[in-house]
């Protein structure tokens, strides 16, 4: 990597310039080697250029698997991450670890220099990359850290999945109802033109379907700037939760939601607590994972009781965190000893369940769609219908 460097010579002459060394040492006799004495060496931020576009989240935990991968294979950190800037990543995961080479190299822990870094990681993988230095397993405690963030994309996943085919739905729907206003209403209109005898449905529709056909350009540029609008605000991370916090209101995506948290919150502390993290700093992570309001000022309360000396499995059940059974699990685990395995099994319990709710969504939102649409094109066409028969004056 190159050095930028500020030197004086043995004449009495400053000078600048830029040296391409492995690390700082190596720069500094380069430097002594033209016969002059470093006053300042600086790591130049040469990064390649990468791809651009949008930095997904599965760029990241690619990047990350890929690290420890090296990692697993006895291979050093420094070399890890040189073989890291070599390879065609995101620009900003590559200069991510061009960060990390340049702190490393200076001396600081590999934890530190994940801190100080611009990439955005989740409290939970630098507790364990800490974790992973202190206890001589940094390999061990990534590949917890890159399961858990796969863990959290799973869940993600699943959720657009599940919603994936009732939006198709639904805009198939609207596209079919803007297909009757374009074509169909019009061809009808000139027929029942001048009839004042339609009944009233018929009559919204033919006089609404006249009027889309007028000003579609109005109602184009209302839905363009109702999307625009949506968009801005779905950005705002204080409006997402807001949303966030009233969809766990609702029957059954509230129970879906609540069981997501807890998958994550369990997941996080079982790999936290598989990993020699103390119970309360493990809480105290493991919060960021928690999503809703509700659910983490219950927790808060349970960080609360367990610094006064209650056990976790008590403050848990007493601040109705858990499913009834869960409790048991934890309350087995820390007789035992064996706390974070009992974790991981309410997060596989947790996961199930909301396998399961995933299918009783979609069992709910599909016909729900299919009767609105159905509904809604339905009433359309009988007020066309009632607009033909009103010119004949024939009884449907």
């Amino acid at each position: 990597m190159k050095y930028r460097f500020e030197a004086i010579s043995r004449d009495g002459e400053m000078f600048s310039g830029l040296v391409d060394a492995v690390g700082e040492r190596e720069a500094l006799r380069q430097i002594e080697a033209q016969g002059a004495s470093a006053l300042s060496i600086d790591g130049v931020d040469d990064v390649p250029r990468g791809r651009g576009g949008r930095l997904r989240s599965q760029d990241v935990v690619q990047a990350l698997d890929e690290f420890c991968t090296l990692l697993e294979s006895e291979i050093g950190v420094a070399e890890a991450i040189e073989a890291l800037l070599q390879a065609d990543y995101h620009r900003d995961i590559l200069g991510f670890f061009n960060h990390v080479n340049l702190k490393v190299q200076s001396g600081e822990n590999l934890s530190e220099a994940f801190r100080s870094a611009s990439l955005d990681l989740p409290n939970v993988v630098l507790q364990l990359v800490e974790s992973g230095e202190a206890t001589g397993e940094l390999a061990e405690c990534l590949r917890e850290a890159v399961g858990q963030l796969q863990y959290s994309q799973r869940v993600q996943r699943e959720f657009r999945n599940a919603l994936t085919y009732p939006a198709i739905l639904v805009l198939s729907g609207i596209g079919a109802i803007g297909l009757i206003f374009v074509f169909v209403v019009p061809r009808f209109a000139s027929l029942v033109r001048g009839n004042d005898d339609m009944p009233w449905l018929a009559s919204v529709v033919i006089n609404g379907g006249m009027w889309f056909n007028a000003h579609w350009y109005l109602i184009l540029a209302a839905v363009v700037a109702i999307a625009l609008a949506v968009t801005i605000q779905l950005r705002d991370v204080s409006t997402r939760r807001r949303l966030l916090n009233g969809a766990a209101e609702l029957p059954l995506i509230g129970i879906w939601l609540n069981e997501r948290d807890i998958g994550n919150w369990s997941s996080s502390m079982a790999a936290l607590l598989n990993n020699r993290v103390e119970l309360v700093l493990a809480l105290k992570i493991s919060l960021d994972t928690v999503q809703l309001d509700s659910r983490k000022q219950r927790l808060q309360r349970v960080d609360q009781a367990v610094r006064g000396g209650d056990s976790l499995a008590a403050a848990l059940e007493d601040n109705r965190v858990l499913q009834a059974t869960a409790y048991n699990l934890v309350r087995v685990g820390e007789k035992t000893g064996r706390l974070p395995q009992m974790m991981r099994s309410v997060a596989n319990i947790c996961e199930e369940n909301r396998k399961n709710r995933t299918t009783q969504l979609l069992a709910l939102i599909e016909p729900v769609a299919i009767l609105v649409i159905g509904l809604v094109i339905g009433v359309l066409i009988l007020g066309v219908i009632l607009a033909i028969t009103s010119v004949n004056d024939v009884a449907l």
